[in-house]
């Protein structure tokens, strides 16, 4: 700038003033600058927009440029971004902002499927292994690794073990998503029987089925420990009995199926009618002796308290005369059997002190108070000490009177008969029998007359 003056006389005075115009100011950005920040792979954030005003450039443009570096390093999703923002006036003058964005994968891959869970089964419902894929927010591909172990197999029951699944998927990073599923796999399943059987059948002694082999199956064992037993309730009696078959079968965890036949068994019996005699002074005698051949000797004679064998050995001498029934039966078979022994006890081999011929007995009863035949009357014995068993009938066959050791005292009484009157059965003729026990001698029969009033 020239400031000049001049007089008339052209004196002249000047003044020089120089301005240096300089651009010394960098523009400066309009929009709220970004920060620097660390982000997910998936939330890396979009470039801001930047611009830029100077003070003496009236249009000035923003240059903006990215440079990553990192995702060589073995994982695309972990690298750092680097954002710059540049503007410059005519002069030069400069500003510039840059931002660092830190990308990292911090998140585990997600499952798609649904996830298996902990489940209970018998060793032969074991679900088969569901097939799991996972998705990453990074990694575009990441792949499922799934193992499978068994444990508790070697104690003891090879059916009762647990099996323990495990899905497990990473990503570059690292990061690990795992899902774990426990089986508890118990067999609580017994042995089936596959053989057919009844359970209750009803056969003759001589038709007794032989024992079955039965099989058993079982869905976890291939080893089934059978066993079996056998009972019977057969007596020392020939009569109906039951055997009781049963069968057991135990896998190899315990698991127990019992299966029971009851066989009832029906015995037809007849017993063998044999007889024998025996005199009181014979010797003692094995009872066996008199049953037919071949009877099995290690069959019993049934006891008798009244009257007693000696491991099947009688003593005649032991018995009053008479006859006698012993049975003997066998029943170490599946079909028993029974003897019955009629057995006749006499006297024929002792010569007896006294005779049916010196019996005298009465004719004529007439108990009128006389004193004479008063009463039915024995007599000529007294001194063989034997006993009367007196039985009195009437024409019609009416028994009127019956007396074991009679003592020579009836006189017509008939205690509580309706016949006669007071007591007494009417006037007639009667039919008597006296059995002489003890004696040898053939019972006795005859009439006699009674009178009565």
């Amino acid at each position: 700038r020239l400031w000049e003056v001049s007089d008339c006389s052209n004196n002249t005075t000047s003044h020089t003033q120089i301005i240096t115009v300089e651009d010394t100011t960098a523009p400066v950005f309009v929009e709220t600058l970004p920060t620097d920040v660390t982000v997910s792979c998936d939330a890396v954030p979009t470039a801001v927009v930047l611009t830029a005003n100077d003070n003496c450039d009236a249009s000035v443009s923003v240059n903006y440029t990215e440079t990553i570096i990192g995702q060589d390093d073995g994982c695309a999703s972990n690298y750092t971004i680097t954002r710059l923002w540049e503007v410059s006036d005519c002069s030069n003058n400069t500003t510039s902002h840059t931002q660092i964005i830190t990308v990292e994968d911090t998140t585990a891959p997600v499952f798609v499927e649904t996830l298996p869970t902990d489940t209970t089964v018998s060793c032969d419902a074991i679900p088969t292994a569901v097939v799991l894929t996972a998705n990453d927010n990074c990694d575009a591909s990441v792949s499922v690794n799934y193992t499978e172990t068994i444990t508790g197999q070697d104690d003891g029951c090879a059916s009762n073990y647990t099996i323990t699944r495990l899905w497990e998927v990473s990503d570059c990073s690292n990061n690990t998503t795992s899902h774990t599923q426990i089986i508890t796999v118990e067999d609580t399943i017994a042995p089936e029987l596959i053989s057919n059987i009844e359970n209750e059948i009803i056969v003759n002694c001589e038709n007794i089925p032989d024992i079955p082999d039965l099989e058993f199956i079982d869905n976890c064992s291939s080893d089934i420990d059978i066993t079996f037993e056998e009972s019977s309730s057969q007596g020392d009696l020939v009569e109906d009995y039951t055997i009781t078959r049963l069968w057991t079968a135990i896998d190899e965890c315990g698991n127990v199926t019992t299966i029971e036949q009851l066989i009832i068994v029906e015995v037809d019996d007849v017993p063998t009618l044999t007889t024998g005699s025996l005199c009181i002074e014979d010797t003692p005698v094995n009872l066996i002796t008199f049953l037919p051949d071949g009877v099995d000797a290690n069959g019993e004679w049934q006891e008798n308290p009244s009257y007693p064998l000696d491991d099947g050995v009688l003593d005649p001498s032991t018995l009053p005369v008479g006859q006698y029934t012993y049975i003997y039966v066998v029943t170490n078979t599946t079909c028993p059997k029974s003897y019955e022994l009629l057995l006749d006890i006499h006297d024929d081999c002792i010569a007896l002190p006294c005779s049916s011929e010196d019996l005298k007995i009465s004719k004529v009863v007439t108990p009128n108070g006389d004193q004479f035949n008063e009463f039915f009357e024995i007599k000529g014995l007294e001194n063989c000490d034997f006993t009367f068993d007196v039985t009195i009938f009437s024409r019609w066959g009416q028994r009127v009177f019956r007396a074991t050791n009679y003592r020579n005292d009836w006189n017509g009484q008939a205690p509580g008969s309706a016949l006669g009157s007071a007591n007494t059965v009417p006037s007639g003729t009667y039919y008597y029998i006296v059995e002489i026990r003890n004696s040898g001698l053939e019972p006795i029969s005859g009439y006699i007359y009674l009178g009565t009033e």
